[in-house]
């Protein structure tokens, strides 16, 4: 449903609820969070009515405010309270996400096989192992595991297949592995 209706667990929905964390401290209305200094030094503002200014007077983008998901989530490793609570609130929809997914795909008895991929889930250890750890205690046979490829590599294995196309796996990851560098 896009990032103004829906977009939960995205980088975006983090970084958003990031800003609201630190209005709410600055309002009184929870407690402090180093979100709001680490933020502040990220934009090189020198108080929060800035923020404000700058967010609604620059028309400012969906990426940009994504850019503060990284913030965040240091600041979680930080024991930030707020970012925490961010994070695991982030975890929680995507766990519902799932869920609702699965259900309405109808999976039978066996296996699931769970790829996690976006910039969130891909990249934050934090993010795997609490995701991980909840959906397990919801989800019976459920396997987890991260994508072999990026999004473009698995767009041709899926077309390949359709057309019946035999490739093999193991020179696939190898060539992707040669033009990556690693």
């Amino acid at each position: 449903m896009g990032h103004i209706i829906s977009d939960e667990g995205s980088g975006y929905d983090i970084g958003r609820k990031a800003l609201s964390a630190i209005f709410k401290s600055y309002d009184g209305i929870t407690r402090e969070t180093m979100l709001t200094e680490k933020i502040l030094s990220h934009f090189n503002f020198k108080n929060v009515d800035r923020i404000i200014e700058y967010v609604y007077n620059n028309k400012v983008t969906k990426e940009y405010i994504a850019q503060i998901a990284p913030i965040v989530i240091e600041a979680a490793y930080e024991n930030d309270r707020a970012s925490i609570g961010i994070l695991d609130e982030s975890i929680d929809n995507l766990v519902e996400i799932t869920e609702t997914v699965i259900r309405k795909l109808e999976f039978d008895e066996g296996k699931i096989d769970l790829v996690l991929d976006g910039g969130i889930l891909k990249k934050v250890k934090y993010m795997q192992d609490k995701f991980r750890e909840k959906i397990d205690k919801r989800i019976d046979n459920i396997h987890i595991s991260m994508p072999l490829f990026d999004g473009a590599v698995g767009s041709l294995l899926i077309a390949w297949n359709y057309l019946n196309i035999d490739y093999s796996l193991d020179d696939i990851m190898t060539q992707v592995k040669e033009i990556n560098g690693s």
